[in-house]
């Protein structure tokens, strides 16, 4: 089964801003966020770039003798980290719109976590 990659542009018109959830592979919620055009799927290439990323600086290291990587700097949290995960399984997060067409007022610039705790 293909995973779509992007909205069309008719979408992004059509939805606005939008709240958005991620799931891992058993469905369960790990991210709630807020965004506008493709930004629900941005966050699997940011996760791949920051892995090719992490490779070359473990190869770095490795020549230099050091163990660093992208996840020891911090580029690497919760969120991404099981992003990562899932992509080491050959999987991606679900990506599922549950609300469309929100104004900046009603849908605030500050994002919270699954568990309702501010972000």
């Amino acid at each position: 089964m293909s995973s779509i990659k992007q909205f069309s542009p008719t979408t992004v018109e059509a939805i606005e801003s939008y709240v958005y959830v991620l799931t891992d592979k058993h469905d369960r919620i790990f991210y709630v966020g807020k965004g506008k055009g493709d930004r629900v799927f941005s966050h699997v290439d940011e996760v791949r770039e920051l892995s090719a990323k992490s490779a070359a600086l473990s190869d770095a290291s490795a020549d230099a003798g050091d163990s660093a990587t992208a996840d020891d700097s911090g580029l690497m949290g919760p969120k991404r980290g099981q992003i990562a995960k899932m992509l080491q399984q050959g999987l991606e997060p679900g990506k599922y719109i549950v609300r469309h067409g929100l104004t900046s007022d009603v849908c605030p610039a500050r994002r919270h976590r699954a568990s309702g705790r501010p972000g």
